[in-house]
């Protein structure tokens, strides 16, 4: 692009409140923590608004955290999105087209208050324990480099860091804008000016690496891409880090292995350096456990800005070693150095295969992938093994990847066989008709048990290597870096991945970072329960459904002495007066009663046995199948999987089924991207992971579309109160819905290597 100029564009004039904040890359920590702090102590605000995009959400994330470290009792909700940026660029040669690039900039809004936000957010999470929180108005750090004591400009004739796209003089600070073509920025980068130490053109800070791009994975992602003529830099000649002359530089999270050039006039560390000081011409060693101070005396020399006599940036201020190293009593300071550490600093972390969600989808994809050798991490925003319904019906597709991922046999044992079906109606309380699966038939050979959802999991999660789940690891932004995924969690930490899958459910990150719609309401909800029956049930192994009234009510045995149950309906069925039934089991197990008192008593007795702990409700909801079809579902190295993929109604008991068969499909494929045997002719790894997730894609598309598709309809037409409707329901639909259903459930999702 260095025969390109980027063209500005006007800025859009977007109103800012009062107390919203916007987090750029360039702006000091301390000033953004200082101004939050006067809003919600001096100035009363209850409630402030972080807003950041691209390389400022970790920042923005780090300072959250900090400010609820130092005031009591602050709620947070954290949101996030992403948005597409073009940029138009014209050429400085003749001959040349003009072009335009497009970024997907990621974004994140974060709100503090001290009222209680919405709890059912995905995003929520309460206030730190008190104990947790350290009050204090002293607060020193700046948030530029190391947070140690800085010296600037008390030793003598200190320098100033002017960061500005205009000019800044001396010690004056102007603000940058954010430079990612979002909100008012410029899209350049800022230039101090003056004596400043501004991060480009002229400036004496971090400048280019000998007009080499600087890459600074921890804040400033990406890097400054810009050539930086007279750029003062890390190595020859250069006035911030270069030089050490010779001695090697240790900088464990960004720059390991050091910079091992000979640096003639190098003013870097070592002898008479404008760096961070000498040390007595001892190597540098910057790694976590310097996070203290450093405890020798330092030799810094004439106009050195180092750390030590007249240091002129981070010194101690003082020609003496660092008092902490001595025994004396730590500060509140030291502390923030401390925390601030460990949260941004040590918060890295690389990883090849990135799993969001520990759910059935999530825990069978580490699953495939342990199988064929492959080591994945999977994050859980719960502290434990989150357990959402109680039982699954599991068809031939899902035995079939059961085995595959090698744990058939041992759920068989765990499960119960369902030998059939029993129709009847809820006007009538009737059976209208009986079909069995285990005998000669259409169904003759369909293997159909139920097994409880809690057993599957732990199953899965028995078979995986130690350490495979992270809980209490929320997602709340995703950022690139290169072709890495940057996924970004609430507590500061950052996952560095080659391959990010989504199997977060219907409400997921991930597939809103791909541009997926969320799904939607269908317009009926579901309440489900769990009925103990101590001394056994009288019901034989059948799938009981019955209909009538716009309602859908059915059971089945899980085990011997448990019963599971399940009643769908329309809102309508609800009278307008009960605002807070759903929320309130007595009312949910009432409503069922009240819709199935012309069943047979035994049946009424299932509900009637059921603890008011074993029930739950909930909105039914689908991804429109043609956003499924057309969306993005793979986008380069990130994909979803599960009900983050393919959200649908339970009318063909087939969304366990196909989270499955997700699993096994995108085991494979990507076990064909890492496995495959390399050779001169072979793509790169990242080029095959593309290759392998479009296959994904591709096999995946047209089933989920088919499933939500056939599930939305099969439940339309059992629930629908027309008077047609009805009839064929009674007359033709079983017939129908079982030669349509069979078609589903004998899908095979293939092996793991093929």
């Amino acid at each position: 692009m260095d025969r390109y100029q980027k063209v500005e564009k006007p800025r859009a004039e977007q109103p800012i409140n009062e107390n919203e904040i916007r987090i750029t890359s360039q702006g000091r920590m301390r000033s953004y923590i200082t101004y939050a702090m006067t809003l919600l102590q001096e100035k009363g605000s209850s409630e402030i608004v972080f807003k950041a995009m691209g390389r400022a959400i970790n920042k923005t994330v780090t300072i959250v955290e900090l400010i609820k470290r130092r005031i009591v009792g602050l709620h947070q909700n954290t949101s996030i999105g992403s948005t597409d940026i073009t940029d138009t660029w014209e050429p400085l040669e003749e001959g040349l087209l003009p072009l335009e690039t497009t970024r997907h900039v990621s974004m994140i809004t974060i709100t503090l208050s001290k009222e209680e936000l919405d709890t059912s957010s995905i995003g929520y999470q309460p206030p730190l324990p008190a104990d947790q929180v350290k009050v204090s108005t002293d607060f020193e750090y700046d948030g530029e480099g190391s947070p140690t004591a800085r010296g600037r400009g008390r030793g003598g004739r200190g320098r100033g860091r002017g960061r500005s796209s205009r000019p800044a003089p001396g010690n004056g600070y102007a603000q940058d804008e954010y430079e990612d073509g979002g909100w008012d920025g410029p899209g350049g980068y800022p230039r101090g000016r003056g004596r400043g130490r501004g991060r480009s053109f002229r400036g004496r800070g971090r400048g280019n690496y000998n007009n080499a791009p600087y890459m600074d994975a921890q804040q400033d992602t990406g890097g400054y891409n810009q050539e930086s003529p007279r750029g003062r830099g890390r190595n020859f000649r250069g006035r911030g880090r270069g030089g050490y002359n010779n001695g090697s530089y240790m900088d464990n999270q960004q720059d390991v292995g050091g910079y091992n050039q000979e640096s003639p006039r190098g003013r870097g560390r070592n002898f008479r350096g404008r760096g961070r000081g000498g040390y007595n011409n001892e190597p540098y060693m910057d790694t976590q456990q310097d996070a203290g101070g450093y405890n020798q005396e330092f030799q810094g020399r004439g106009r050195g800005r180092g750390r030590g006599t007249r240091g002129r940036g981070r010194g101690f201020r003082s020609n003496r070693p660092n008092q902490a190293a001595e025994g004396e009593t730590q500060t509140t300071k030291i502390s923030l150095v401390h925390f601030w550490f460990s949260l941004v600093k040590m918060n890295h972390e690389d990883v090849d295969i990135l799993i969001v969600g520990a759910g059935l989808a999530g825990l069978t994809t580490a699953l495939s992938l342990h199988r064929l050798g492959l080591r994945s991490l999977v994050l859980e925003s719960s502290e434990s093994l989150r357990i959402t319904g109680f039982s699954l019906s599991l068809w031939p597709n899902a035995w079939r990847a059961l085995d595959v991922v090698g744990i058939g046999n041992t759920m068989r044992q765990t499960s119960t066989l369902i030998k059939g079906f029993k129709i009847a109606s809820l006007d009538t309380g009737l059976i209208t008709s009986e079909q069995a699966i285990d005998k000669d038939g259409k169904f003759k050979g369909y293997e159909s048990r139920s097994v409880m959802r809690s057993d599957l999991l732990e199953i899965i999660v028995n078979e995986l290597p130690q350490g495979t789940i992270r809980y209490s690891s929320k997602v709340v932004a995703i950022d690139e870096l290169g072709p890495f995924k940057l996924v970004h969690l609430a507590d500061g930490f950052v996952l560095k991945t080659k391959v990010l899958i989504g199997c977060d459910g219907v409400k997921s990150v991930v597939a809103k970072w791909l541009g997926l719609q969320t799904p939607i309401s269908v317009g009926r909800s579901v309440i489900r329960g769990l009925a103990e029956f101590p001394g056994g049930s009288s019901f034989d192994p059948m799938f009981h459904l019955n209909f009538g009234g716009g309602v859908r009510f059915g059971f089945l045995p899980v085990e011997d002495k448990t019963m599971y149950w399940f009643c769908t309906f329309p809102p309508s069925q609800v009278p307008t007066y009960e605002k807070d039934w759903k929320v309130n089991p007595i009312k949910m197990k009432q409503f069922v009663l009240n819709r199935i008192n012309k069943m047979p008593q035994e049946a009424q007795d299932v509900v009637k046995r059921t603890t008011l702990s074993n029930i739950s409700c909930a909105k039914l909801k689908i991804r429109l199948p043609w956003n499924v079809l057309f969306g993005n579902i793979v986008k380069d190295n990130v994909c979803v999987a599960g009900d983050a993929l393919h959200p649908m109604t339970p009318d063909i008991g087939q969304g366990g089924c196909a989270a499955l068969e997700d699993a096994v499909v995108l085991g494979r494929c990507l076990g064909e991207a890492f496995l495959k045997k390399q050779s001169e002719y072979d793509d790169d790894e990242f080029e095959r992971i593309k290759k392998g997730l479009q296959k994904y894609g591709k096999e995946r598309r047209w089933r989920s579309f088919s499933l939500i598709s056939a599930s939305y309809c099969v439940g339309f037409m059992q629930e629908s109160k027309w008077t047609l409707m009805s009839f064929l329901r009674k007359v033709w639909f079983s017939s129908y819905t079982s030669t349509a259903f069979l078609k589903m459930t004998t899908f095979d999702c293939g092996n793991l290597v093929c």
